[in-house]
C-alpha cells in the first residue's frame, strides 16, 4: 500500500453537482471522446443523501475487480479526504458500499483497483463524501479494467502487497502525531481485541536521508488518538522490513501508521500493509519469519534486584515442556531512555525464576537468544523480562517464542 501524490486525470465521465447534505442541484457535461466504459448518470439515493451515479450501459457480470477513477472539485475550500464507493448489483438493486477512496489534500483526482472478495455483478458504480456538514463539490467517475471470475487484479497497491497472508484492505487518511504531519493507514474493517498483527513496510527515503528507528503508532477509533505499540527497524536506514507485532494487551485498531526516530529535516514515501490479526480469544502468534507460540499476555509482579516489576507475560497457550526455547523480543523504551541488559522470567509451578539474559546492542529495539533451562525438560507457562538499567521509565514489549527442544 502506498501513499504518493496522484496525477489530476481527465475522465469521461463528468457530472457537475451542487450538493449539499439534504439538496441537489446537478448538470451533466460529457465529452465526446471515451476512455472508460461507457454509461450515464442516474439520480439515486444513498443513506440520507441524494446524488447520481454511473450507470453502465453494459452491466459487469461476474466481476472481481475494476479500476475506479474519480476526480472531485470541492468548492469555497471545502475539503474531504475520504470518499466511499457504492456499486449496484441491478437496475432493481439496492447499493451497497464495496471500499473507500482517498483524495490527498481533500481535493482533486485518485484512482484504485476495487476488489471483491467474490465475484459479483455491477450494474453502477457511485462515490459519498465520509466527512460532515455543508459543502458542495463537482466530480467524475471512471471505471475500466473489469477482471472477471475468481482472478483479482494484483496491480492495486492499496490491497495487493503481499505479505504473510490475506491483506487487509484500507486508505490514507492524513494525521498529526506529535510533531509530524503524515499518513496513517485507516482500515475498511476495524480490528477488535487484537492481540498482534504482521506489518510489512517500505520506506523510501529523499535526498539521501536515513532513519532505522520507525515508531509504530495505532489508533483504536477514528476520533480517538493514536497511541505507540511498537517499533521497527531498517538496517540501511531505508527499503523494507517485515515483522509481527505484539500488543502487551488486547485493543481495537482502526489505523496503523510510523513515524521516524531520526530528528532533522527530512521526507519519504512509505508503503505498508496489515496482515494475519491474531485476537485475545484465539492468538495466532505467527510472523517474523518464524512459527512462533500462540499465547495472550497476562499482568505480574516479579522482585528482581530488590525492586518489584509489575510487567506483563507471556503465556503460551497449553504452556511449554522443553530444555530451550529461542526467544524473540522487540522493546520500545520510552522518551528517549535506554536499556541494554534484561533478564529473562520464566514461571513454574507459579513461581518466577531468572533463567538467562538478552541484550539489546542499541538499548531499545530487537533481540532474539536461546533460553537454556537445564539439562531436563521442564514444564514453564509463562515468560517475562525484566530490566536492568536503573531509574524511572516505561517501555512497550513484543515477545515470540519458538523452537522448542
Amino acid at each position: 500500500m502506498t501513499c504518493l501524490k496522484r496525477e489530476k486525470k481527465h475522465f469521461l465521465h463528468v457530472v457537475l453537482a451542487f450538493l449539499l447534505c439534504t439538496a441537489v442541484m446537478v448538470s451533466i457535461a460529457v465529452p465526446a471522446k471515451a476512455f472508460g466504459l461507457s454509461g450515464d448518470w442516474e439520480k439515486v439515493k444513498i443513506n440520507d443523501l441524494t446524488t447520481y451515479a454511473l450507470v453502465l450501459d453494459s452491466t459487469l457480470i461476474d466481476v472481481s475487480s475494476f479500476d475506479l477513477g474519480i476526480d472531485v472539485e470541492m468548492k469555497a475550500g471545502a475539503r474531504c479526504e475520504k470518499w466511499n464507493v457504492w456499486v449496484r448489483r441491478s437496475r432493481g438493486g439496492s447499493f451497497e458500499k464495496v471500499d473507500n477512496i482517498y483524495l490527498d489534500g481533500g481535493n482533486g483526482a485518485a484512482s484504485k483497483t476495487i476488489c471483491f472478495t467474490r465475484a459479483q455483478n455491477v450494474n453502477a458504480v457511485a462515490i459519498t463524501p465520509v466527512a460532515s456538514g455543508s459543502f458542495s463539490w463537482s466530480f467524475s467517475l471512471e471505471v475500466s479494467n473489469p477482471v472477471y471470475g475468481s482472478k483479482t487484479n494484483d496491480s492495486s497497491p492499496s490491497k495487493h502487497l503481499t505479505s504473510g497472508g490475506e491483506t487487509l484492505s484500507g486508505d490514507w487518511e492524513a494525521v498529526k502525531i506529535e510533531k509530524y504531519n503524515v499518513h496513517a493507514l485507516v482500515l475498511d474493517t476495524k480490528l477488535y481485541d487484537v492481540t498482534s498483527f504482521y506489518l510489512d513496510v517500505n520506506v523510501e527515503m529523499k535526498a539521501g536521508a536515513h532513519c532505522e528507528n520507525w515508531d509504530v503508532w495505532a489508533r483504536s477509533s477514528r476520533n480517538g488518538s493514536f497511541r505507540k505499540i511498537g517499533y521497527v527497524y531498517l538496517e540501511d536506514g531505508f527499503g523494507a522490513a517485515s515483522k509481527t507485532i505484539r500488543l502487551s494487551e488486547a485493543m481495537n485498531i482502526d489505523a496503523v501508521t510510523l513515524t521516524p526516530q531520526a530528528s532533522g529535516s527530512f521526507s519519504w514515501t512509505l508503503y505498508m500493509t496489515l496482515s494475519n490479526p491474531a485476537y485475545a480469544a484465539n492468538d495466532s502468534g505467527s510472523g517474523d519469519g518464524g512459527n512462533y507460540l500462540s499465547g495472550d499476555w497476562e499482568k505480574v509482579s516479579i522482585v528482581d534486584n530488590g525492586r518489584e516489576y509489575n510487567v506483563h507475560a507471556f503465556v503460551p497457550t497449553g504452556g511449554m515442556y522443553c530444555r530451550q526455547f529461542d526467544l524473540y523480543v522487540d522493546i520500545d523504551m520510552r522518551a528517549n531512555t535506554k536499556c541494554y541488559n534484561w533478564h529473562v522470567w520464566v514461571r513454574r509451578n507459579g513461581v518466577f525464576e531468572q533463567v538467562g539474559e538478552i541484550y539489546l546492542p542499541s538499548g531499545r529495539g530487537s533481540a532474539s537468544e536461546t533460553i537454556k533451562l537445564g539439562s531436563l525438560r521442564r514444564n514453564v507457562d509463562a515468560v517475562a523480562l525484566i530490566p536492568t538499567a536503573s531509574g524511572g521509565y516505561t517501555w512497550g514489549i513484543s515477545m515470540g517464542i519458538s523452537n522448542l527442544e
